[in-house]
């Protein structure tokens, strides 16, 4: 080979080519991987709401109306709502465990919130 013959080898090519596929595939797996992530913060928020939700309308509510039900989704978003109530052991008082169910790409995924209700007691 000549000095003044310049360039790459092509042993050298491929080395190149090679470092750069796998930099791109793990770059590829990030992107994915990211995007997944910020599927499942959407559904989990929208969960977060709908507890909140929940919880203010029943706040609103006459305490001695509380009683366990099962309601539908009402975010369009696949998000299920079960309201637990149980009498606490402190008079006058009831327990809520309000729990969202939904799923994110088949998986199911839960948030829970749960509050105590003072009651009144009526004479």
């Amino acid at each position: 080979m000549n000095d003044s013959e310049r360039g790459f080898t092509l042993i050298e090519v491929l080395v190149a080519l090679a470092i750069a596929s796998v930099l791109m595939l793990a770059a590829a797996g990030l992107y994915w991987q990211q995007k997944e992530i910020g599927q499942r913060l959407v559904a989990q928020r929208a969960a977060d709401v709908a507890l909140e939700n929940e919880y203010e309308n029943l706040r609103s509510l006459d305490p001695l109306s509380l009683v366990s039900m099962i309601l539908p989704d009402t975010t369009g978003r696949g998000v299920a709502l079960t309201v637990t109530v149980t009498p606490w052991p402190v008079p006058a008082t009831k327990a809520l465990d309000i729990v969202a169910t939904y799923r994110v790409h088949g998986e199911p995924f839960r948030r829970s919130l749960q509050a105590l209700v003072h009651v009144p007691v009526l004479p």
